[in-house]
């Protein structure tokens, strides 16, 4: 082989190899965005404005509106009673229990419970969810025990 040969043959595999690497880069991100997509579809991830209105008990009207034939899995009226009352004995008085606060927080299953929660919440205690856990958290805190759990979580679960 020819040293214009060989150039030749090392020019094209630099070329395929640069090729390959660009198409790989892109396909990257084009699977990160799809599975972006799919996390926001089904209401995982990190969605402020959709925890914000679960936190104040607001938004699981609107999943019943947009799903209203299809069947939601809800939490029974006792066990709503029960974490409300949790979350309001981890709140009020002197200090703030955030182990107990995180406990109640990680037994939801969905942002929909979480909302319901939250309804009860605000109609018992007239402050909402959002609020109370706002203001006895430090932005570290209610970063770490809220939204990290809450992104965790899907929006609504079906039967």
């Amino acid at each position: 082989m020819t040293r214009q040969q060989k150039i030749i043959v090392y020019a094209s595999v630099s070329a395929l190899s640069i090729g390959y690497l660009s198409y790989k880069a892109i396909r990257r991100n084009q699977i990160y965005n799809e599975l972006i997509g799919v996390i926001e579809k089904t209401g995982g991830g990190f969605n402020k404005s959709k925890n914000e209105s679960a936190l104040k008990g607001t938004l699981h009207p609107a999943i019943e509106s947009q799903n209203f034939d299809r069947g939601i899995i809800i939490l029974q009226p006792n066990e709503v009673k029960n974490r409300a009352e949790a979350l309001f004995s981890a709140i009020d008085g002197a200090g703030t229990d955030e182990e107990k606060i995180a406990s109640v927080i990680t037994m939801f299953n969905d942002k929909y419970a979480l909302s319901q929660v939250a309804s009860f919440y605000r109609a018992k205690y007239n402050e909402t969810l959002y609020d109370a856990l706002k203001g006895d958290l430090s932005d570290s805190d209610y970063e770490y025990y809220v939204t990290e759990n809450m992104a965790k979580l899907p929006e609504v679960r079906f039967v």
